[in-house]
């Protein structure tokens, strides 16, 4: 596999990663108590649109090769991590503040 592919397949896999969890970060941002089903149908139809998405990505990546779909789903894997890690110390800071 060329230099040249497998950086497009770690940005794709960490471009993945990003924006699923943006999206599911606005999910949770949106969502109400006072409207149950609207919230359910975000939550539940945004689950479906991330998975399909994710679907999507790794089903392209194994068409091309089984070592492109190991490194989009190995750099998917760690940017999520990390983001994750980054966006904590976030969270922490805005403890008690939930919009």
């Amino acid at each position: 596999m060329k230099v040249l592919s497998s950086i497009l397949w770690i940005t794709l896999g960490a471009g993945t990663a990003f924006i699923v969890l943006k999206s599911q970060w606005w999910s949770v941002k949106i969502i109400h108590p006072d409207r149950i089903r609207s919230s359910k149908r975000l939550i539940i139809g945004g689950a479906i649109i991330r998975w399909i998405f994710i679907s999507i990505i790794f089903i392209a990546a194994g068409f091309y090769s089984i070592a492109a779909l190991l490194i989009v789903f190995a750099s998917y894997m760690t940017s999520r991590i990390l983001i994750l890690f980054i966006w904590q110390k976030r969270f922490e800071s805005n403890k008690g503040n939930i919009h």
